[in-house]
């Protein structure tokens, strides 16, 4: 690829509208703390900003520092990360610290290649915490950045192929200010957030319009290439809250290798399809698997449907009352009060029953 077109106006034209006022006001930019950004980071893949910005102060505020996290649970991280999804994020991030803590003394390494080498860190974190923490010179291609150079430069090759990964961080490196690194990776982030979005982009008030491909040839929504959607596997739970004596119930911590691995969940059945009458199974699999009594009057809430992003999922609530705990229930699952139940990390559609049945 040739130097592109128009590269000293877009970046001369972007840094312009920058430095005028346009640049968000988020308290993770307040400093060059590495630990913030890193933190920033990890909880804005695949988060909206405003959806995020509450996570990042109530980590800042519980852990103040690396070192501070790095003495956290699993349990302490999981439960403060409830509700913003994408788990194994919040399980890298407390492996990072640990790491971090025990290689670096508790501090982020200055060197892109050594950041690359850390849980949860791949190259747009690296280059984030580079260049906004240790004004390193290395671009931070994200999906903003697919969509600012596909449209402005005409890209046509998917951002997220081998080859649209090599080409996307060429650019960005021809492109990046070197005397002004973090702002130019910024400026990249908050220009495609305000003015060339997803959607309905300003394209009429875009500074860098007289130079933009897509703009000239009505190209813009084609842009950048996307890659074909995959079929959402579907599956179906059906979720088991039991009345216990003494005001229990029982749950169990989900495992490793499947969705919301660490966290923890009410007894589960789950079946391959969709059934038009399914207690018949769940009552054979209760039975022959944690010895419930088949005569238990079930009362079932749902299905409700919960998506995630390669899956489908058809939550079915089914609440009952035990007068005895078999042995093969005790065994399996871990028996709790029901009012402790929301001290607990559950996935965001299970938050609501279990605070339900707490309060029973």
């Amino acid at each position: 690829m040739g130097k592109p077109l128009y590269s000293d106006f877009f970046t001369k034209e972007l840094l312009l509208w920058y430095d005028q006022g346009n640049a968000r006001n988020l308290p993770w930019k307040e400093s060059k703390d590495p630990y913030q950004i890193w933190l920033s980071e990890i909880i804005l893949q695949q988060t909206r900003v405003e959806q995020g910005m509450s996570y990042f102060l109530r980590f800042r505020e519980t852990w103040p520092s690396l070192e501070h996290l790095a003495k956290a649970t699993e349990d302490e991280v999981l439960k403060a990360w409830q509700g913003l999804g994408y788990y194994s994020r919040a399980r890298r991030l407390l492996a990072c610290a640990k790491r971090v803590q025990q290689e670096y003394g508790g501090k982020l390494p200055a060197d892109y290649d050594a950041l690359l080498k850390l849980p949860g860190i791949g190259p747009y974190t690296a280059a984030a915490i580079a260049s906004f923490a240790f004004d390193l010179a290395i671009p931070a291609i994200d999906g903003n950045a697919h969509r600012l150079f596909a449209r402005f430069f005409g890209i046509e090759i998917d951002p997220l192929s081998s080859l649209g990964k090599r080409a996307f961080r060429q650019m960005g490196e021809r492109l990046i200010a070197r005397n002004r690194p973090a702002d130019f990776n910024q400026a990249v982030m908050d220009f495609a957030s305000a003015v060339c979005r997803p959607k309905n982009p300003l394209c009429e008030d875009c500074p860098l319009r007289p130079g933009c491909r897509a703009f000239a040839e009505r190209r813009v929504q084609e842009l950048p290439i996307k890659p074909a959607a995959k079929t959402k596997e579907k599956r179906f739970f059906y979720y088991l809250a039991l009345h216990l004596p003494k005001g229990q119930t029982c749950i169990r911590r989900r495992p490793a290798g499947d969705i919301w691995q660490g966290l923890w969940e009410f007894p589960l059945i789950e079946l391959p399809h969709k059934i038009a009458n399914p207690l018949s199974q769940i009552r054979k699999k209760t039975a022959k698997e944690w010895g419930l009594p088949q005569g238990i009057n079930w009362r079932m809430r749902g299905p409700f449907k919960h998506v995630l992003t390669h899956r489908e999922l058809h939550l079915t609530f089914l609440e009952g009352r035990l007068d005895e705990v078999p042995q093969p229930l005790k065994k399996n699952f871990r028996l709790v009060n029901r009012k402790n139940l929301p001290t607990f990390a559950w996935p965001k559609p299970l938050v609501h029953w279990a605070e339900k049945i707490a309060e029973m």
